[in-house]
């Protein structure tokens, strides 16, 4: 096989891979169940593929099973380490690639750096007036300025991203429901993503049991769980109630996030355009068509596998031209 370089992008919950000949793959991993299977779950993910340089990027750092985000960037790090010694190189948000041993020194750095990759790469691409980054993902969604192929972001740190707005801690699988509507239960009974698979924007998948009570990701077991989250269950509520429960929860998450871009961009709205990408791109395109803006769509310029794995495709390109 030719020069081979890969991107990687391990989160607290997925693992996601690009590399430069085109390969894309994604595999549910949650680190902070299992943060000493992490060098189990790269080599399965990378599988046979023998790459000639990683870049890698990371919010795993996050995850509560390590006590400090130094903890969680050294484990990363000695992880990726381990499986391909000095091949790796990680990403900044000085917007440059660092050494494992300058990861491990300045760990702060590298530590939630995805955004930052997936905003550089994009601001070499767009390169004239004003652009929105909204990469809407499991998780979380990022809202990053490019003005003029120029990053702007208020905040480089997950602290300083949550309090600007910039980073919005909901997502389109893993955002319990309770912290979206009032009055419903407190306990993690259902999760967005249900909410999503009822209203068909997100597919069924039988053998995904990464749910609220570990049954299958289903139309039928999403109407139950959704169902629970007001106290009630198939014989004591419908299935509308459960698709008008999906739509409250889709109006809440896009009003949310409206709320976050309106703070930040104020009455200069229509002077940007949006380019999103994310398994939530359905939900970018709603927001979009609210705000009036023009969106630029990861998924039709690269693919919809690219878009989202967005943050690992910009590992490869970023490093393919770093060390060209």
């Amino acid at each position: 096989m030719s020069h081979l370089v890969i991107g990687l992008d391990i989160g607290g919950g997925n693992l996601k891979l690009h590399t430069s000949h085109g390969e894309v793959k994604s595999q549910v991993f949650p680190l902070w169940k299992y943060p000493s299977q992490l060098v189990e779950g790269l080599k399965n993910l990378v599988g046979e593929l023998s790459p000639s340089a990683i870049g890698v990027t990371m919010t795993g750092e996050l995850c509560d099973c390590f006590r400090t985000k130094r903890e969680g960037v050294k484990h990363i790090v000695q992880s990726v380490e381990e499986i391909w010694p000095q091949k790796a190189y990680y990403w900044s948000t000085d917007g440059v690639f660092v050494t494992a041993g300058e990861a491990i020194e300045y760990p702060l750095k590298v530590a939630a750096s995805n955004w930052h990759g997936l905003a550089t790469f994009l601001a070499q691409k767009f390169t004239t007036g004003c652009w929105l980054l909204m990469d809407i993902g499991s998780t979380t969604t990022d809202l990053i300025p490019i003005i003029d192929g120029k990053v702007c972001a208020k905040g480089k740190t997950d602290p300083e991203r949550l309090e600007s707005g910039e980073l919005v801690y909901t997502g389109v699988r893993r955002t319990p429901v309770f912290g979206l509507l009032p009055h419903t239960a407190a306990e993690w009974f259902a999760s967005t993503q249900d909410a999503y698979v009822v209203l068909g924007e997100i597919d069924e998948n039988p053998a995904d049991r990464d749910t609220a009570d570990n049954r299958p990701l289903t139309v039928e077991y999403s109407i139950e769980r959704l169902l629970r989250c007001y106290l009630h269950d198939t014989e004591t509520s419908t299935k509308n109630r459960a698709t008008s429960i999906a739509e409250e929860i889709r109006d809440a998450q896009e009003n949310l996030i409206l709320k976050c871009i309106k703070r930040n961009l104020s009455d200069s709205i229509s002077q940007w355009k949006v380019i999103s990408s994310g398994s939530g791109e359905f939900l970018a395109q709603r927001v979009c068509e609210k705000l009036g803006v023009e969106n630029y769509s990861l998924a039709e310029l690269f693919g919809a596998k690219v878009s989202q794995v967005a943050p690992a495709f910009a590992m490869t390109r970023l490093l393919e031209t770093t060390i060209s």
